[in-house]
């Protein structure tokens, strides 16, 4: 029976190749994004730990993952939409852009959805998110100022966690 990780694996390694494809699915996929928990995953009493046989019972999720896109799913979904996107802004026809049913109001959304992965998430999810976020801001929307506000935030917290450290040596 086919997990959610293997198919958002599986797409991933399709829209490698070929991510026109998904362009007709990236507004769902930025939906399931969107559904995503910010916060990083930890294990709860509902959810189920997978076991090393295949029983069907093994696979089932709990209420409580949301959706069970834990960050081998936000990776693989990430960069799904990432690809998808590169497609997009590459396509020498700017009408393609238009014709992705994709509204300038959900990419945005989409743009701050990654700055709080990156600023909530463990490394995994962090680094396909800076990836999507490049894409996005860099060949698409051509708008910065979310990742000066993203950088500035999570250097101020770096610089917050290392300075009571040095103040106790």
């Amino acid at each position: 029976m086919p997990t959610l990780q293997g198919l958002l694996a599986s797409m991933h390694l399709l829209s490698r190749c070929k991510p026109e494809l998904f362009r007709m699915h990236c507004e769902y996929l930025i939906n399931l994004l969107r559904k995503a928990p910010l916060a990083a995953l930890t294990p709860t009493p509902n959810t189920v730990v997978a076991s090393s046989t295949n029983s069907p019972a093994s696979s089932i999720q709990g209420s409580d993952t949301l959706l069970g896109l834990d960050a081998q799913c936000l990776y693989h979904l990430i960069s799904v939409i990432e690809m998808t996107l590169l497609s997009i802004s590459s396509d020498p026809d700017r009408d393609a852009v238009d014709s992705s049913h994709i509204s300038a109001h959900r990419l945005t959304d989409l743009q701050l959805d990654l700055v709080r992965l990156i600023q909530r998430q463990g490394r995994l999810v962090v680094d396909s998110a800076l990836s999507c976020l490049a894409t996005l801001t860099n060949r698409v929307l051509k708008e910065h100022t979310q990742i000066v506000v993203c950088f500035a935030q999570f250097y101020g917290r770096k610089h917050v966690w290392k300075r009571p450290k040095q103040q106790s040596f």
